[in-house]
């Protein structure tokens, strides 16, 4: 069925025991604040933008882009209106019990990313305009933890924050600003690998130069 709230009228695809896979086509705006507490989502955008309205500011999507949301971050969709071709948003969600985090192989002992990534820190797009709400009322908030959904209310708006400081904030990465690996013969698939999480990867195949060595074994082979 499609429809729905994009937190609570998400569909099951697969899972396991560390990633979910779930999809969802929202034609509501989320009233409640919702907060997952179990897993870091991955969220990929395949049709519609907005806003993700988070404590750490606004930070703005559209059709394409990754959205990272490490667990226990509290945020709400704002979905702009339909397009002129009037298509609905479309979600991708990942939920992962492990940290997602950029592959190992592409970062140094430091945490940077190396000169081969795909891409590089100028790409991550952290939340832009802090709005400190001072609004008083019932707020309601959903918490996803222990494989069950709560309700709070609280007395004031949730997103009364005036300043932050640290390196853990949702953020969005554009697929359009993935570089993809190319070679003479035919690159294996770990070279398609975007994010890793607690046993499992997501790659992300693109367009690309394809093998060009004149005695490259063509694919399929």
């Amino acid at each position: 069925p499609k429809g729905g709230s994009p937190t609570l009228d998400r569909i099951p695809l697969l899972f396991n025991a560390d990633i979910a896979l779930l999809y969802v086509e929202p034609d509501e705006q989320d009233a409640h604040f919702y907060r997952n507490a179990q897993a870091d989502e991955l969220v990929y955008v395949a049709k519609g933008q907005g806003t993700l309205e988070t404590v750490f500011g606004d930070l703005p999507f559209s059709e394409g882009d990754y959205l990272v949301i490490h667990r226990g971050i509290l945020h709400r969709y704002r979905f702009d209106a339909r397009g002129a071709r009037g298509d609905a948003p479309k979600l991708l969600v990942m939920e992962s019990r492990g940290h997602v985090r950029w592959p190992k192989r592409y970062r140094n002992e430091f945490g940077q990313l190396l000169e081969h990534a795909p891409y590089c820190e100028r790409d991550l797009r952290p939340p832009q305009a802090l709005e400190a709400h001072t609004e008083r009322g019932e707020f309601e908030v959903r918490v996803k933890a222990r494989e069950t959904m709560t309700r709070h209310i609280l007395d004031h708006h949730p997103l009364d924050v005036v300043g932050w400081d640290g390196y853990l904030y949702p953020w969005a990465f554009s697929i359009h600003d993935y570089m993809p690996v190319t070679g003479k013969i035919h690159q294996p698939p770990p070279s398609h690998q975007t994010f890793q999480g607690g046993n499992f990867v997501v790659c992300s195949f693109v367009p690309r130069l394809f093998d060009y060595h004149p005695d490259a074994i063509p694919v399929p082979y």
